[in-house]
């Protein structure tokens, strides 16, 4: 099953904070960069 663009939004930790600390973690979404970017790749491919 393919997800939906909503689906990846809905299931985004981002609260538009968007801001890296020197680890490259997100202080907004705890993320590391290389799972922000992952996450706009999905959305792209949609």
């Amino acid at each position: 099953m393919k997800r939906t663009k909503e689906d990846i939004r809905r299931d985004s930790p981002c609260i538009g904070t968007c801001t890296l600390n020197e680890e490259n973690i997100c202080i907004g979404c705890n993320r590391h960069i290389d799972e922000i970017i992952e996450m706009g790749n999905l959305e792209k491919d949609e």
